[in-house]
């Protein structure tokens, strides 16, 4: 979110995330400051947090961050880059030993295109080729001063709030991730390739109530076994010319080009669901 512009939030409260490409800048700052803990997480989850005005705005606020489970996190996807970094190296290198790379250009492309591929590490580290065989130089200070920023992030607002409030505020981003996942995962509603909007209706409808008769312990299988556990039902939407009925959602991509019709002793004039367990129910129209 560091890329968002004023003009994205002009007239507009905002709490945004400027720590790409800018978490460097306010190394000092997170040195420098005392931070609060925040109350009731465990130590391997931790989240220390610190308000400050903002040196290039006295009328926004920064809050800084300090993560332990995300300093471990930024640790190991960097450890492991250099790991795969030094192995393609080394791959370099001994092609270079062996002969197989021989002119100086075209070693200078190879050394470029490993620099290209890895460029989480590579900027910790300088290539020289001479005697023919590679070397790579690492700059530990540079390493050891991004590792030391490790989980931390930068928070910025136009809000003056305490720290920890902010942050809460902040973290409610994940419960809108999380409803995301739900609609892509455990409910079947994304993705939705219909246009006419009565067929998105009954998408809609028919994924709903047909995932919520199968509880949340089936909710929580994987989608193939969920499919298979699920209770069967049957569901009639009605259209502006007849119902159309499908009975479990496995049924509805199979039977959205030619849906069964309802016989006239069936028909019904709203939407209505029944599920025995995993028993097909036949759907009537109540007395």
């Amino acid at each position: 979110m560091g890329w968002m512009s004023s003009r994205w939030t002009r007239g507009c409260s905002y709490i945004i995330n400027i720590t790409r490409g800018s978490r460097s800048r306010h190394a000092q700052y997170f040195e420098n400051e005392t931070f609060t803990a925040l109350s009731g997480r465990k130590p391997s989850k931790q989240v220390e947090v610190k308000r400050i005005d903002d040196p290039d705005n006295e009328q926004r606020q920064l809050v800084l961050c300090r993560s332990a489970q995300r300093r471990e996190k930024e640790q190991a996807i960097l450890s492991k880059a250099e790991e795969h970094f030094l192995a393609d190296g080394k791959a370099l290198r001994k092609r270079i030993e062996a002969g197989r790379l021989k002119k100086s250009d075209v070693i200078e492309r190879n050394i470029g295109a490993l620099f290209k591929k890895h460029p989480r590490v590579a900027r910790f580290y300088k290539a020289e080729h001479k005697n023919q065989t590679l070397y790579l130089h690492r700059n530990d200070e540079k390493l050891d001063a991004s590792l030391s920023l490790c989980g931390d992030y930068v928070l910025k607002t136009d809000k003056t709030l305490e720290a920890e409030t902010l942050w809460e505020l902040y973290m409610t981003l994940l419960e809108a991730e999380r409803g995301f996942r739900l609609l892509k995962g455990t409910l079947g509603l994304r993705p939705n390739f219909h246009r006419l909007e009565q067929r998105v209706d009954g998408h809609i409808f028919i994924t709903w109530p047909t995932t919520s008769t199968a509880g949340s312990a089936t909710a929580l299988k994987p989608p193939a076994t969920r499919a298979n556990s699920a209770p069967c039902a049957a569901c009639c939407v009605p259209t502006s010319s007849a119902p159309h009925v499908y009975r479990s959602p496995m049924d509805v991509k199979s039977q959205s080009a030619n849906p069964a019709r309802p016989t006239p002793n069936n028909n019904v004039s709203t939407p209505y669901l029944e599920s025995t367990g995993n028993k097909p129910v036949a759907l009537v129209k109540p007395n």
